[in-house]
């Protein structure tokens, strides 16, 4: 992962090509004082990077296959009948496409979603700066992805 950053609100000319994000109305967006928060925003990436961290999680390089395990294992059974939330990542279970292992993120202008369709070894990633607008859901996503059997 080698243009993946900490965005500080002071280093956009620090970041691989940089990008502004915009609302529905393709009006850019401020770059206000909480785009400074750290923790459940603030990273900068890009697709490539996010498919090595992608397959880093998968083989164990990251973090252990054991660990990665637990981080998508199902601990709420009182949560959505075909929801559900593991230790870092959403679950979601579809009747065609197996575990759905997925979480996406907004933030001022941007619009993201890292899916994993476990049973079937596909990943889907996808990084938009325009926040607002016509989004397909997680299971829309995984559904356009070719059934292998």
């Amino acid at each position: 992962m080698k243009h993946t950053h900490l965005f500080t609100r002071d280093n956009f000319n620090e970041l691989y090509r940089p990008v502004s994000g915009y609302n529905g109305n393709y009006r850019k967006e401020d770059n206000i004082y909480l785009n400074g928060c750290y923790g459940d925003k603030g990273i900068y990436s890009n697709v490539k990077d996010l498919f090595n961290f992608n397959i880093a999680l998968k083989n164990g390089t990251l973090i252990s296959k054991k660990t990665y395990d637990l981080a998508i294992k199902n601990y709420n059974d009182t949560f959505k009948q075909k929801q559900n939330y593991g230790y870092g990542f959403r679950l979601l279970y579809s009747e065609r496409k197996g575990k759905i292992v997925f979480h996406t993120g907004w933030w001022k202008g941007f619009r993201t979603y890292f899916i994993q369709v476990i049973d079937h070894n596909q990943s889907i990633i996808v990084l938009s700066n325009v926040k607002r607008g016509p989004f397909l859901k997680v299971e829309q996503l995984a559904e356009l992805m070719p059934t292998i059997h």
